[in-house]
């Protein structure tokens, strides 16, 4: 694993991270069957909280890969411009088509989706991705964590100028330990910036890109994939709410072992999670709209064919976004980058399609 090639591990990660957020919002709809060692909206939580971590290593190796060919000069700025051509187009057009059809995804329960105020004011943070610095709902559930993954960017930069100049993991570690009070006392009193309660989140992303550099993989896949699924149930089954500090130990478990696996070599298991993964962000975005049109709009039809227009739907929606939408947009902030902030000119990158949640 390392930032010239594609990891299959990552890719493995995020899309179960993508899954673990779908199946939450399909098991809440249908009756939220919570059990002593299943608890659906726990199970999304820690969806978007792997999504954090693999976020973050994966942009470390983009970093790591931008300062190679442009240098520190312009480091941060061509960062953000990536970053901004990649996150915003899409929850733009969410955010457009929910409030232009007055669509109710603010919140899902059993058996209905319930709306919010299309104020002014919360379409106008919800554009921005600035709704949980304002204090405005998401107007479509999945954007909650947006803002959080846009302000974090701010930071990631330095972090890894930081990183790269360390030697010692204790380090980073301790920075982790001296986060987790501060996320709990923020979570507990919602004083801003409130990104700080989701830090210890993040950072395992950070620690897993300095473990990479130092350690050989040298464990098989499938002790990975058991580590990643039985963490999960484990995380589920200890009490404490979703947002709870068993969440922060599952992600740093994770980033201290992500990098100790050797890549998966079941091409049906690599394919199944590249294209996942690829089609993550807009999965991530649209599943709650097509649950709803599927289920609710069309709840006159009989299950099956409620199910097909929603698997359709699901499949179908983030892979016409992602070739219309996403991938030109990549591009285009690509093109910006070596045209307006590189003073060499070498070629043009490949698409940084490292997605968010």
């Amino acid at each position: 694993m390392n930032a010239t090639r594609q990891s299959a591990n990552l890719d493995f990660l995020r899309a179960t991270a993508v899954l673990f957020v779908l199946a939450d919002h399909l098991f809440v709809f249908f009756g939220e069957p919570t059990t002593w060692f299943f608890k659906p909206r726990e199970l999304g939580v820690l969806g978007v909280l792997l999504f954090f971590v693999h976020t973050c290593l994966v942009l470390m190796f983009s970093l790591e890969r931008q300062e190679a060919r442009l240098g520190r000069r312009g480091l941060f700025a061509a960062f953000m411009v990536r970053r901004c051509f990649r996150v915003f187009p899409l929850s733009i057009l969410a955010v457009t088509v929910v409030c232009a059809a007055r669509i109710p995804m603010v919140g899902i329960y059993p058996g209905r989706f319930v709306g919010g105020a299309f104020t002014p004011w919360a379409v106008f943070t919800n554009v921005l991705l600035v709704q949980n610095l304002a204090g405005a709902p998401s107007v479509l559930l999945p954007l909650w964590s947006l803002p959080y993954e846009m302000q974090m960017y701010l930071f990631l930069p330095a972090l890894y100028g930081f990183v790269r100049r360390i030697s010692g993991l204790r380090t980073l570690l301790a920075i982790w330990l001296a986060a987790v009070p501060i996320a709990a006392l923020q979570f507990r009193y919602q004083f801003q910036p409130s990104l700080l309660w989701l830090v210890p989140a993040f950072l395992p992303g950070v620690i897993a890109y300095w473990v990479t550099t130092r350690t050989r993989p040298n464990r098989p896949f499938w002790q990975f994939a058991a580590m990643l699924y039985g963490l999960s149930l484990i995380y589920m089954m200890v009490p404490g709410g979703a947002a709870s500090f068993k969440g922060m130990l599952v992600c740093l478990a994770v980033g201290l072992n992500v990098a100790r696996f050797t890549e998966v070599r079941a091409g049906w298991l690599r394919t199944f999670g590249q294209l996942t993964a690829r089609y993550s962000y807009g999965i991530y975005i649209t599943h709650m709209p097509c649950e709803w049109f599927a289920f609710v709009r069309l709840h006159d039809l009989p299950a099956p064919a409620q199910w097909s227009v929603f698997v359709i739907l699901a499949v179908g929606l983030p892979v016409l976004l992602y070739h219309t939408l996403e991938e030109p947009m990549i591009r285009l902030g690509n093109r910006l980058v070596e045209t307006r902030l590189t003073v060499r000119a070498p070629a043009v990158a490949a698409p940084d399609a490292s997605a968010v949640p």
